[in-house]
């Protein structure tokens, strides 16, 4: 046995090791020792003797030595776990030379205590999370381990700062939570402290007509919380706006409207603590409602007039099954508008009386299902042909609006009302820039005109579009009929040949009927007509005649028409 301060050692030496720590493995029953080696001039180094004692009131005892003066440490089996106390002796065979003793150190079997985490939260500039405490009391401490709580908890970092960012950690997702132990030299963690896990955000639903989204967060854990605030920033806003502020008893779900579409939102909720000296931010969830693309095309793709009438053809697509309805729309003057019809699928046709021949405007507007209706910016017209109350030869129009692909021509189409227009010769034609025609004075074929315009071939759907204007008939003909074929069979219909329309003077005007040798055959008065028979009342032979009918109108306008008509028996 050896007494701490025997004669023959000199205690307190220059050149004497020091114990750094000592630490306790309580698994393991052993202890490690650390030290600095002795530096004393004699070169004969012999040995480091570790002594120690359990109990202040025993003798120390020899428990182990390490004969490399350069060893530091060393690990020793205890047969028991009480306080022990070291010390050691540096030991050198030089004649003469004294051996070192060290001071005397009890081991470290002290745990740091344990520290508590102010605030677990996530920043917002980059949405990691970071962890916040108070500086451990420990005498002898090394640093903090930071743990995740779980089924089991794991040690996911350490540090010796009171702050520490996580950059492994993903905030948007549920079970962060996060505890801290101080641990000291020998690495003995202190009692792990109670875990905080920061508010998490998410969208449970969404609406997009009303640009809404239902949020719900889960509640603040690590210490009670007064209030939770919900803040808001909308794409180019200069910095976040409280909109809402719940209490911890509070449903903790709330309805965010956006104002805007095609817009970014960023939202986050924030936490306080009791007095509201401490606080933590959520993630943050960042919102946007796109405008869905409902149509890429809604457009009038013709205005033909027939018969006073003006028929309007438009088409849309809908490519997402968005649209719920599309209607067309007329005005008289290009600001009121009304709805001429509506369909659910394309294409959309209308039929609008135009009895006094004026120009009227269209559009066509589509309906999404959450009834916004998407108006088209693009106006469509019929075209008005008409006679210059000046000089009665010239004839005008007024421009057709609107292809996308635009105007490739106007042709001026020559023809007889009675006839398709689709077998109407062309008159004249023009480029895109209008121009006044100029018809011959009493034409002795009494025709009648219209405008056609045409499209330039569009790029997207490689169709060429057309519309109509107004038959005008400058030498009043307009609206007259006269049927090419006729059966008098006395069945009641279509036995008499005649011509018809309301501007006639039945009794002033006749009609002189020949047969296919130049024959006069019969003349009958208009308001008879031709009854297939010839002057001596006898029934004609089937077959192709000839008339030249003197047209008398209602004011006293003089014309002469002529053709053939077939007889059928």
């Amino acid at each position: 046995m050896l007494l701490l301060g025997t004669s023959g050692s000199v205690l307190g030496a220059q050149n004497s090791p020091d114990i750094r720590r000592i630490c306790l493995d309580r698994i393991n029953g052993t202890v490690s020792i650390f030290w600095t080696a002795s530096d004393a001039p004699c070169s004969s180094f012999s040995a480091y003797e570790i002594w120690g004692r359990d109990d202040t009131t025993n003798n120390f005892i020899f428990l182990k030595s390490e004969v490399n003066q350069t060893t530091t440490s060393s690990v020793i089996g205890l047969p028991n776990q009480k306080r022990w106390q070291f010390f050691l002796i540096a030991k050198y065979s030089c004649p003469g030379f004294p051996n070192y003793h060290s001071d005397t150190v009890f081991i470290d079997d002290q745990e740091p205590p344990p520290v508590s985490i102010d605030s677990v939260s996530v920043v917002l500039a980059d949405q990691k999370i970071i962890v916040g405490w108070q500086k451990s009391l420990a005498n002898d401490l090394q640093g903090y381990f930071l743990y995740k709580v779980g089924s089991s908890n794991a040690i996911i970092a350490d540090t010796n700062s009171t702050t520490y960012k996580f950059s492994k950690l993903n905030a948007s997702v549920a079970g962060n939570r996060v505890a801290l132990a101080a641990y000291d030299s020998c690495l003995q963690a202190g009692l792990i402290s109670v875990y905080h896990e920061p508010v998490l955000l998410s969208s449970s639903d969404s609406n997009y007509c009303q640009k809404q989204f239902k949020l719900t967060f889960s509640p603040y854990i690590g210490w009670s919380v007064s209030k939770y605030e919900v803040f808001v920033w909308a794409q180019g806003d200069i910095g976040y706006e409280k909109t809402l502020t719940l209490s911890s008893s509070d449903i903790l779900s709330f309805d965010l409207i956006l104002k805007k579409r095609d817009l970014s939102y960023n939202c986050f909720v924030r936490a306080f603590n009791v007095d509201g000296s401490i606080s933590s931010s959520s993630n943050i969830l960042t919102l946007r409602i796109d405008s869905v693309v409902t149509h890429t095309y809604a457009t009038i793709r013709s205005v033909s007039e027939i018969n006073k009438t003006i028929e309007i053809r438009a088409e849309f697509d809908n490519p997402n099954g968005r649209i719920s309805k599309a209607s067309l729309l007329f005005s008289v003057d290009g600001f009121t508008w009304n709805v001429l019809t509506e369909s659910p699928s394309s294409p959309i046709v209308g039929f609008l009386p135009n009895t006094d021949v004026k120009i009227r405007y269209f559009t066509v507007a589509v309906h999404d299902n959450c009834n916004n209706q998407i108006n088209s910016i693009h106006l469509s017209n019929n075209i008005v042909f008409f006679q210059d109350n000046n000089i009665k030869t010239n004839l005008n129009w007024n421009a057709y609006s609107y292809w996308s692909a635009g105007i490739q021509q106007y042709n001026i189409l020559q023809g007889k009302p009675n006839n398709p227009l689709s077998t109407w010769n062309i008159y004249n034609n023009f480029s895109s820039n209008l121009q006044p025609v100029t018809i011959p004075i009493n034409d002795e074929k009494q025709p009648c005109y219209c405008v056609l315009a045409i499209s330039n071939r569009d790029p997207l759907t490689g169709r060429t579009d057309s519309s109509f204007s107004n038959i005008l008939c400058p030498y009043g003909t307009e609206g007259l009929y006269i049927p090419n074929t006729f059966t008098p069979n006395d069945d009641g219909k279509n036995d008499v040949f005649n011509i018809y329309g309301l501007p006639i003077d039945p009794d002033k005007s006749e009609i002189t009927i020949f047969n296919r040798w130049g024959a006069k055959v019969a003349i009958s008065p208009v308001r008879t007509g031709w009854d297939g028979r010839d002057n001596n009342k006898q029934l004609c032979p089937a077959g192709m005649y000839a008339y030249i009918i003197k047209a008398v109108l209602n004011d006293g306008s003089y014309y002469q028409l002529q053709g053939t008509t077939l007889l059928i028996q």
